[in-house]
């Protein structure tokens, strides 16, 4: 029971995704949920307890060390993942539930050639194209408003769902784009290794 609801809130998160990416044209990611809770066929995932949380001094920091702008390369693992899933489900006959899982994986796929998570000294940002050199800004974010680009010191908290050793979501909250928070979730559409890599060095955490 555990087990389906756990992928039950994974892909209805991803769908959530993908309706952003249709509302946004396509021209972005990262969106994030309007509310503290995400509907998911019913039932509602709350936001993900973090346990990683970050103090003002330390993500100061991040802005002072001069790094380098790195670009995290995309990773095909888990939309491959969820569309053999999907294609599995399919095979077993069940062709109502299988087919759209395959749809979300090919989507994810496709997501992975062009969109593209950009670090540089100040932020981190989702940007559109498939070579470092073309990358464009991807916009306006038609779920929440404002550009899909996030000050490191405006991040609160984030965290890696369902863990670390698995990566499929990735959480964080800031309060850029509204004083209260806003939280966002993406799917592990590139390397992870180096994402949270970026992320440690130019947000650093507090494991309580």
């Amino acid at each position: 029971m555990k087990l389906a609801l756990t992928l039950s809130a994974v892909l209805g998160v991803l769908s959530t995704r993908v309706e952003c990416f249709v509302s946004s044209g396509g021209s972005s990611l990262a969106c994030g949920a309007r509310s503290n809770k995400l509907a998911t066929n019913g039932a509602f995932v709350q936001p993900i307890p973090s346990r990683c949380v970050a103090t003002a001094e330390r993500r100061r920091r991040s802005g002072d060390l001069g790094m380098s702008t790195v670009v995290v390369p995309s990773d095909f693992k888990l939309p491959i993942g969820i569309a053999a899933f999907g294609l599995a489900i399919t095979g077993l006959g069940n062709v109502g539930a299988g087919f759209p899982v395959s749809v979300v994986g090919l989507l994810l796929a496709f997501q992975a050639t062009r969109v593209k998570f950009e670090f540089d000294d100040v932020a981190m940002e989702v940007k559109i194209g498939e070579t470092p050199d073309e990358l464009e800004s991807s916009g306006e974010n038609a779920f929440v408003g404002g550009e899909s680009r996030w000050n490191y010191d405006t991040w609160t908290n984030w965290e890696v769902y369902p863990s670390e050793k698995l990566p499929i979501l990735m959480y964080f909250k800031e309060t850029q784009t509204k004083p209260e928070g806003q939280i966002h979730f993406f799917p592990f559409i590139m390397e992870p290794d180096v994402l949270l890599q970026e992320v440690r060095a130019r947000v650093p955490q507090v494991v309580k």
